[in-house]
């Protein structure tokens, strides 16, 4: 959840971080861990047949829907692992 409040809060030029603020307090009224993640039906078997262990498909429909096409309007940078490599991936404003 940090690397997707950084993002928000990159998304809105210095100074109106309250405006970061009320899409956050939006999101986290609005969008309940229902919306973002879902068991597979057969939560045996699916963690080892798909990408992960919960069904992240609605995670990123709310991605690509309220961040999609926003530009990056401050630096932001975060890190995360590459789970086939182990490799550290890092992150920031020059990522497409």
């Amino acid at each position: 959840m940090g690397t997707l409040l950084s993002t928000w809060i990159a998304l809105h030029p210095v100074g109106s971080e309250n405006d970061a603020l009320d899409e956050i307090l939006v999101m986290f009224r609005e969008l309940t861990p229902d919306k973002f993640w879902k068991f597979w039906p057969h939560y045996v078997v699916e963690p080892f047949t798909e990408k992960s262990f919960v069904n992240s498909e609605d995670f990123i429909k709310v991605l690509d829907s309220t961040i999609a096409d926003r530009p990056f309007q401050r630096k932001i940078s975060f890190q995360s692992v590459d789970i086939n490599t182990g490799q550290g991936v890092m992150f920031d404003e020059t990522v497409e």
